[in-house]
């Protein structure tokens, strides 16, 4: 069973009834000084430290509606809690509550273990998703980049090419348009389409 709400757990072993120093008190006092005894542990368990202060007392007593002097006697008289100076607590209580904080602050340790190795598992994934597009994104880049200067350097020699061409028909003052008469030898003729070869090409 797991730890409950802090205010509210503490061990309660279910024979502390047959405690010899238990049984005497309720042997004395009844199941009401059993009863007090409680009272004072739970109240205890409230502390930071698991004590309680002297002066407590009979404010318990009040509280609880139980005579001053018999809580006193149940503190004092029946080695069931140990008074040092202006406090007192129980041994056996502080044992029990020392295991108790141990696990819990195992607890506490494993969870921050896993919790900051979930946030490195997290961190890798978002760092290799975001290298994953921005690969992406710089490829697509840099092929639509090459892809544009390849067109336009394609285009620029075309028109290099057409103005060549065009040019070196002015300079040759021939007219494309002009029908075309077919000269008498043979030899002007070779000449003819060997301008014209020179021209297209």
């Amino acid at each position: 069973m797991g730890l409950q709400k802090d205010s509210y757990f503490f061990r309660h072993d279910s024979n502390a009834k047959d405690d010899p120093k238990i049984s005497f008190l309720i042997e004395d006092f009844g199941l009401e000084a059993y009863g007090a005894y409680w009272v004072i542990i739970e109240s205890m368990r409230d502390q930071k430290n698991y004590k309680l202060p002297i002066k407590i007392i009979p404010i318990l007593a009040r509280k609880y509606n139980i005579e001053k002097d018999k809580l006193e006697k149940i503190i004092y008289e029946y080695d069931l809690f140990i008074i040092e100076k202006d406090t007192f607590y129980s041994e056996s209580f502080l044992k029990r509550m020392a295991e108790i904080d141990r696990i819990r602050e195992t607890n506490s340790k494993n969870g921050k273990k896993g919790a900051e190795a979930k946030k490195r598992k997290t961190n890798r994934a978002i760092s290799g998703a975001t290298s994953e597009a921005i690969s992406g994104a710089t490829s697509g880049a840099i092929s639509g980049a090459i892809s544009g200067a390849t067109s336009e350097a394609t285009a620029v020699k075309k028109s290099k090419v057409n103005y060549s061409k065009e040019e070196e028909i002015k300079e040759k003052d021939i007219d494309i348009n002009m029908p075309f008469t077919p000269p008498d030898d043979i030899k002007s003729i070779q000449i003819i389409f060997s301008d014209w070869n020179n021209i297209i090409c």
